[in-house]
């Protein structure tokens, strides 16, 4: 059994992150951020931890911090570690 702060893509989100590469080389974020989205549907926290990095940064469209914090709560909620720790310092930071 995989544990939550580590999860492991299965076979269709691998694939839709292996392929990943020629979209964001080529400049294609739209295309991109579809590949990930998929990834995302499929359960990757990883996938949902990138696609929040894009949005807050505004890689290929202006930043949107709202949709960021909405895609790092989705990739904590998925088990992604990182992203986990990542909300528990923004909690912190808003004063609560």
């Amino acid at each position: 059994m995989l544990a939550p702060s580590d999860p492991t893509p299965d076979a269709a989100t691998a694939k839709a992150l292996r392929r990943l590469a020629a979209p964001v080389e080529e400049g294609d974020f739209d295309a991109a951020r579809g590949l990930l989205e998929q990834a995302m549907a499929a359960g990757s926290g990883r996938a949902a931890h990138q696609l929040a990095v894009i949005a807050a940064v505004g890689i290929g469209a202006p930043p949107d911090w709202r949709r960021g914090l909405q895609l790092l709560a989705r990739a904590a909620e998925l088990g992604l570690a990182s992203a986990q720790a990542q909300l528990r310092l923004l909690s912190g930071l808003s004063g609560d």
